[in-house]
């Protein structure tokens, strides 16, 4: 991860005249904190803010909006409760810093495919890193996700970046994640109110309903491309048989 955040500072951050400052802590697996380390984060941006006297903090709340639905639960219940990030990190921040602060989230409202289409610097995108794994800093493509970031890739019409393993038409790689997911979203677009309470209690303790309802068109809109893109490309190869 350390590679892949470098990258990012040389190819990116740099040309947008953007300084990274690093601040150590200690492996997630020790001292207990894996469970806040999100907590953990904001707070340990405080000092930074306090040395630059900054007036906001802009956080990214790209994660749990886009998980599958056994994952869900748990991670809304990890390190990404927004209870845990925002409400009380900026409670601390402003005890901490004896002043007010805003903490900024950007992407809150929007879905991975959204943030794909919107973004500036698409070509940036090809250095980030979504896999459930960075030990070699490549994208197994089979993990929860890579299958969202994936489809979320497709829906948008932006290049993302190399996978290893396609679930989507390879019957040799594992496709669980990429079924749940779209078992998911069928239901939350068809559905969504016989789902059960850990599925939805979330999406309904912070109103976004519709950011979900959004996040599962992505997921369909992006097999809708590549089936039309399949179907043209069969009657483009038939058509040059004729040819022929």
């Amino acid at each position: 991860m350390i590679h892949i955040v470098r990258t990012i500072e040389r190819k990116v951050l740099a040309k947008a005249k953007i300084d990274l400052h690093e601040l150590r802590v200690p492996s997630v697996g020790s001292l207990g904190y894996a469970q806040l380390r999100g907590f953990l984060y904001i707070v340990g941006a405080a000092a930074w803010m306090n040395l630059l006297q900054a007036e906001r903090l802009f956080g990214d709340r790209m994660r749990s909006h886009h998980v599958p639905a056994e994952v869900l639960a748990v991670r809304l219940n990890y390190h990404d409760n927004p209870s845990c990030g925002d409400a009380i990190a900026s409670k601390v921040i402003r005890i901490l810093l004896q002043r007010e602060i805003k903490i900024v989230t950007p992407f809150e409202n929007l879905t991975k495919a959204e943030v794909f289409a919107v973004s500036p610097h698409k070509s940036g995108l090809r250095y980030t890193h979504s896999c459930i794994s960075q030990r070699f800093g490549r994208h197994d493509g089979t993990c929860y996700g890579c299958v969202i970031r994936r489809l979320a890739g497709i829906a948008a019409g932006v290049d993302d970046v190399h996978y290893d393993k396609n679930p989507i038409n390879d019957k040799h790689a594992r496709a669980g994640n990429l079924m749940s997911l779209l078992a998911y979203s069928y239901d939350l677009l068809t559905n969504y109110a016989d789902m059960d309470t850990f599925e939805i209690e979330m999406i309904e303790a912070y109103s976004k309903q519709d950011l979900f309802r959004r996040f599962a068109l992505d997921n369909f809109a992006a097999i809708h491309r590549l089936i039309r893109k399949k179907a043209s490309s069969s009657s483009t190869n038939s058509s040059d048989v004729q040819r022929a």
